[in-house]
């Protein structure tokens, strides 16, 4: 998920009824700083994508945030892989 212009602090990250939630807003703590333009404005983004609870194991979830770039990765439970034959 592109998240340029926020910190890894403006970032909330929770799971609710099938849903990843992805919620972040900007602080503007320069605001003695005098600019001429600033060129991502403060805001804030709310993101939902589904993540069926029953498939994926979301007390394993990991998230990174690296160069305003999130990464989630949330691995799919061992019962909902697919079985191989023998």
């Amino acid at each position: 998920f592109a998240m340029a212009g926020f910190s890894e602090e403006d970032i909330k990250i929770t799971f609710d009824s099938d849903k990843l939630i992805l919620s972040a807003k900007s602080k503007d703590d320069k605001k003695d700083k005098h600019y001429l333009r600033k060129g991502i404005a403060k805001r804030s983004v709310e993101i939902k994508e589904t993540v069926p609870f029953s498939r994926y194991d979301i007390e394993e979830a990991r998230a990174t945030f690296d160069n305003g770039i999130l990464h989630v990765n949330i691995p799919i439970k061992e019962s909902a892989k697919p079985k191989a034959d023998s």
